[in-house]
């Protein structure tokens, strides 16, 4: 089940890579590396892409409902209790003069959270809305957020203007009206249904180039000479890469997060990037030898525009500077290097496109 699971992960991250512009093995590839077998019309398992009206609740309630609770008045209720919500004025002094930062104006406080002072929240109790109350606390020593009120005592006065329940709003066209672009239930239904529909047919499209590729890749004879030193390249590059995102997100490198997160053991970990590298290696190779094979090649307007795109999706500033980047990476021209990709994108749609349903 396992090794299902880590080939599965292996050919859509290939996928992923590949859409993002990863054409490391091009200058690799020699014609004869790879003896093709059937890339035209293969057949694939279609996935019917369907919108239930449960999903739909369960994303309104997620994105609209959820993040706008509202604040409603406990009727009949004048005195503050620990664990109320009150919305209040509170200003603190320290020998008769208000302090900066010490001072809210129709503040939300849920009495009896922690993070505040000693002595600040239970000054709350007994509040009566309306009327002012004073009490004294003590700053704690150390106070990083104001050094310079550490261990002195001050004095709180407040008033409380309502005490409040936390309410989920009802679904209707005036909350749809006030948080959203749209004007009716309706509306914002559709709107959901069209980006749930968007994100299933984004997996189910990713799903048919799974089936796809490895089916093909499976039919191929590769060179294992010619692949094998890219198979390293790739395995380096892959765990570098996961490391920086990793570390970015998480705060671990690759190998911690599968090992602890996921609970893998030192040998999944090494078999998991072995088959990405080579599952990597060989999908290439094979959209490689699809392109020498077709004779497709990349003009200068589509060389144009996915620079443009690269450029954007990794974020340089102009594309002289994505250029020298790409020059230092791969030690070849930079437009080569998109021109690569381009070639690799027409092979993948080739491929894609003459695909058959079973």
């Amino acid at each position: 089940m396992k090794t299902r699971i880590l080939i599965a992960m292996c050919v859509l991250a290939c996928l992923c890579l590949t859409a993002c512009g990863s054409h490391d093995i091009i200058s690799g590839y020699n014609s004869g590396d790879v003896k093709l077998g059937q890339y035209k019309e293969v057949t694939y398992d279609p996935q019917e892409v369907v919108v239930t009206d449960e999903e739909i609740r369960e994303k309104v309630e997620a994105e609209l409902i959820n993040k706008h609770e509202q604040n409603v008045d406990v009727e009949g209720k004048t005195v503050v209790e620990e664990g109320d919500y009150v919305i209040c004025d509170y200003t603190g002094y320290m020998d008769g003069v208000a302090f900066d930062r010490g001072s809210a104006t129709d503040a939300e406080i849920h009495v009896g959270d922690s993070g505040m002072i000693p002595g600040f929240m239970e000054g709350f109790i007994g509040a009566e809305i309306g009327v002012e109350k004073e009490f004294d606390v003590t700053f704690p020593d150390p106070y990083d957020m104001n050094p310079d009120l550490a261990g002195k005592p001050a004095t709180f006065k407040i008033i409380v203007h309502r005490i409040v329940k936390k309410e989920l709003p009802q679904y209707t066209d005036e909350i749809v009206q006030k948080y959203s672009e749209y004007k009716t239930t309706a509306e914002y239904d559709e709107s959901v249904r069209a980006s749930i529909t968007e994100e299933k047919q984004k997996a189910a499209d990713t799903k048919k180039k799974y089936d796809i590729m490895l089916k093909i890749i499976r039919a191929c004879e590769f060179d294992e000479r010619a692949l094998a030193p890219h198979v390293i390249e790739n395995r380096e590059r892959l765990l570098s890469d996961s490391d920086k995102m990793y570390q970015q997100y998480l705060g671990v490198d690759s190998y911690s997060y599968y090992t602890s997160y996921l609970q893998m053991s030192d040998d999944e970990f090494n078999e998991y990037y072995d088959s990405l590298a080579k599952m990597q290696t060989e999908y290439t190779y094979v959209l490689a030898a699809v392109a020498d094979k077709e004779n497709l090649t990349a003009t200068d307007d589509e060389i144009n525009e996915l620079a443009e795109k690269m450029r954007e999706s990794y974020g340089y500033e102009t594309l002289d500077d994505m250029y020298a980047s790409f020059k230092s990476t791969y030690n070849e021209p930079a437009r080569d290097v998109v021109a690569s990709q381009v070639k690799l994108n027409k092979a993948l749609e080739l491929i894609t496109s003459t695909a058959l349903p079973n």
